[in-house]
């Protein structure tokens, strides 16, 4: 994806309401959230194809993809959670990630290769969690 140019990628029709997406820009895929029925797709721009990556969700909120390992990233608050998905294999499998003390997770950023920051809506708090899900601090630090 270089140049200014707008050019139109794609559509989903079986998508109800997209919302946050991420980018895997080696394997050339983009994921995208469909916040309504609680799924992520994976659309490629090399075949022009799509498909349900995963589902069961609530309400994913925020991806998040780390190229180092293929991995997906997805806040979902409805679950109190973040979970985690290998984008290489042939039937992905969402695992969770992180849980406690998540109350409602809306956003989150991969930092550097070993952290996780995660604005917790919830908890009207930002945690920084280790690549283990170990939790290293919070802001504002709790009472």
């Amino acid at each position: 994806m270089q140049g200014t140019d707008s050019k139109f990628v794609a559509r989903i029709p079986s998508a109800t309401k997209l919302g946050p997406l991420a980018f895997d820009e080696v394997g050339r895929n983009i994921y995208v959230a469909d916040v309504a029925a609680g799924a992520i797709y994976q659309y490629s721009m090399a075949t022009k194809s799509q498909k349900v990556l995963v589902s069961n969700l609530s309400t994913p909120t925020a991806l998040s993809f780390y190229s180092e390992s293929s991995r997906l990233y997805i806040a979902d608050p409805g679950r109190r959670a973040i979970f985690t998905v290998d984008t290489r294999s042939h039937k992905p499998i969402m695992t969770e990630f992180l849980s406690r003390p998540l109350k409602s997770p809306y956003g989150m950023a991969l930092i550097l290769s070993d952290r996780m920051a995660v604005a917790d809506y919830g908890a009207s708090s930002i945690l920084v969690f280790s690549s283990k899900g170990a939790l290293l601090f919070r802001f504002p630090p709790k009472d």
